[in-house]
Order: C-alpha cells, then sequence, then structure tokens
C-alpha cells in the first residue's frame, strides 16, 4: 500500500498512517497479532517492567510495543510526555487493532496539609473513543 501523496496532500485516516509506519518497518497491518489490551506506562513502571523482563518486544506500533511473557494478550509501551503525545499513541494502539488501551501513570500531591500521597490514575480509551477513569 504505498503512499504517493502530492505536495498538499495529508493522511488523516490513523490506520492508513500506522499501516505504512508498520511496512516501513517490515509488518503487515493484516497479518501482525496485536494483544487486546496495552498499557501505557509512566517511566518509572516503565523501567521496573522492562528490569523484571516482563515482556518481549513486538511491534513499532504506539512505540515499542511489548507484550507480556506470560500473557500474550496484554501488553505495554512507554507512555510519552504530555497528554497530546500520549493520545496520539493511543490513537495509534487503536488505529493499529486494539481494542483496549490503558494510561498508568504516578503523580505526587504536596501540599502543606498533607506531605506526599501517591495517586495512580488509570484511563481507558475504548474503540468508539469514550472514555472512563478507574481508580485503584
Amino acid at each position: 500500500m504505498p503512499l504517493n501523496l502530492g505536495k498538499n496532500e495529508a493522511i488523516t485516516d490513523p490506520k492508513k498512517l500506522v499501516a505504512q509506519e508498520l511496512k516501513n518497518a517490515g509488518f503487515d497491518i493484516d497479518t501482525i497479532k496485536v494483544p487486546k489490551r496495552v498499557y501505557i506506562l509512566a517511566d518509572s513502571l516503565y523501567d521496573i517492567a522492562l528490569s523484571k523482563n516482563c515482556g518481549t518486544y513486538k511491534y513499532p506500533l504506539g512505540g515499542e510495543l511489548f507484550v507480556f511473557n506470560d500473557n500474550y494478550s496484554v501488553g505495554f509501551i512507554k507512555g510519552a510526555m504530555c497528554s497530546p503525545a500520549i493520545a496520539t499513541q493511543a490513537e495509534d494502539l487503536i488505529a493499529g487493532g486494539l481494542k483496549n488501551v490503558f494510561v498508568c501513570d504516578i503523580m505526587y500531591l504536596l501540599n502543606k496539609a498533607i506531605n506526599s500521597i501517591l495517586f495512580r490514575s488509570t484511563k481507558q480509551w475504548t474503540k468508539n473513543g469514550k472514555g472512563y477513569m478507574k481508580k485503584p
């Protein structure tokens, strides 16, 4: 599926763009087997997953997509910096065929009344683009 674009044309279909990126890396979007669920992890969580050798690199989808060694239906990638970049990663993953994308991040709240509290926020995007928050 070569993309022959004129200088004033743009790709507006995320699936076409992702298909071309995968093709450039030697993969066919129609034959790859992506996990059903992927977690976009904060740097520290991603580093922990790699240090514990939890997964194996599979595809350049949404970044570097790893699949858990013990459960091939679940994968993870390193989250990009800032919300727009994470939204782009989620869009790429969904365009690549994923059914569920989760964002796992850690943030710290410092307040005079509270020394420090650790929160984990998880946001899931479904294929129809609607999201909801889950609290741990």
